[in-house]
């Protein structure tokens, strides 16, 4: 993490810079696609060492293109996953489409995994560390045979999907909840004002000291975690949980909202430090 450190700064920076212009010229400020800009920059720079958002070439175009449909399919409704002979059918075309996209994504990726391997080898900098050279350097040894390509191309896909979606929905929530309870905005730019004031921009380094911050952040998670339903489980036996008996194979899609207890629909700022003095803020939406 560290040593991708100067390319969280990079692109948050340039994300400011380009609302601030936005904003003095009079101009409508997309704040979605700024977020989603900001966190699929960064994890592009992190994983491939190269922002594939940043420009309009074929490559780059066909990347974010494949990236929208990968959100996209990620998220709908698919009554295969409940009706196996529905699945069969693939009433809807989500499996052709996955699978598409899929192959798509691979052969990109498998370009670049090669592009890696080409490039002439030299003295290793932080600033030049990234995700694949990472993986590539793990392939060459003996504690990490089994590591193949496939793997290494599966890693970096889930990494560029997982990484990017997650963050910048939660962003949008945080700034979402900040926006409808202006006392929350207040308190945590006094609290910026005393921790860093205003002749610096705020640092990786000040978060330890940014408690209130932190328990916006961490409301924002228990009330809006980013992926509702966990990853699908299923029972390998029978078995008897609280009184219910379930089937073997029965699948199960825990729900993160219910795990977090986010039953309680206000937003309490405070809760996760401890404070003592604990704000409740009235629900909203």
């Amino acid at each position: 993490m560290e040593a991708s450190k100067h390319i969280r700064i990079e692109e948050a920076y340039s994300m400011v810079k380009s609302i601030r212009v936005n904003c003095e010229g009079r101009k409508v400020v997309d704040v979605h696609s700024q977020i989603y800009g900001l966190t699929r920059s960064i994890i592009a720079r992190m994983v491939l060492n190269r922002n594939y958002f940043a420009s309009n070439s074929k490559e780059a175009l066909e990347f974010k293109e494949i990236g929208t449909e990968y959100s996209h399919l990620l998220g709908v409704i698919n009554l295969g996953d409940f009706i196996p002979y529905v699945g069969l059918l693939d009433i809807w075309g989500y499996k052709r489409r996955m699978m598409a996209a899929r192959k798509r994504m691979d052969s990109i990726i498998e370009k670049i995994i090669q592009e890696h391997q080409e490039k002439t080898t030299g003295v290793s900098t932080d600033a030049s560390i990234n995700f694949v050279d990472v993986l590539l350097s793990l392939k060459n040894n003996k504690d990490y045979q089994h590591l193949s390509m496939d793997s290494i191309k599966a890693l970096v896909i889930d990494m560029l999907a997982a990484g990017t979606e997650s963050s910048a929905v939660t962003i949008e929530w945080a700034l979402s909840e900040i926006l409808l309870n202006p006392w929350v905005q207040e308190k945590a730019q006094q609290e910026l004002d005393h921790v860093v004031g205003r002749e610096r921009k705020v640092e990786e380094a000040d978060l330890p000291q940014l408690k209130y911050l932190q328990s916006i952040v961490k409301e924002t998670f228990r009330l809006h975690p980013p992926g509702p339903v966990l990853v699908p489980h299923e029972s390998t036996q029978a078995v008897q949980v609280t009184g219910y008996d379930i089937p073997a194979k029965t699948r199960l899609l825990p729900s993160a909202g219910e795990c977090m207890g986010n039953w309680a629909r206000s937003f309490k700022v405070g809760k996760s430090t401890g404070s003592q003095s604990r704000e409740v803020l009235k629900w909203q939406h």
